[in-house]
């Protein structure tokens, strides 16, 4: 059950920086400018966030969710959680 609220998160931390993609037309550097605007954005009037409703989730062993830019397994990023290891 941890195992498939996880991948359910995932995929709403993807629908997020999806979103803040279509927003600034890139992507962000980390899983924080989906809560907060960064303050180095060229234009950041276009920043449509929060964009996530709740703030910023944890997996569910209460460790926060892993993010890369560019993604080594995707090409443009990942997202993964630790596991309970």
């Amino acid at each position: 059950a941890n195992a498939r609220a996880a991948r359910v998160t995932v995929g709403s931390l993807e629908q997020a920086v999806n979103m803040y993609h279509l927003d600034l037309n890139n992507y962000p550097a980390s899983l924080e400018a989906l809560v907060q605007a960064p303050g180095d954005l060229p234009n950041p009037a276009k920043w449509g966030g929060p964009y996530l409703e709740k703030g910023m989730p944890v997996d569910p062993w209460d460790q926060p969710f892993n993010y890369s830019f560019p993604g080594q397994r995707s090409p443009k990023f990942d997202i993964w959680s630790s596991g309970p290891d």
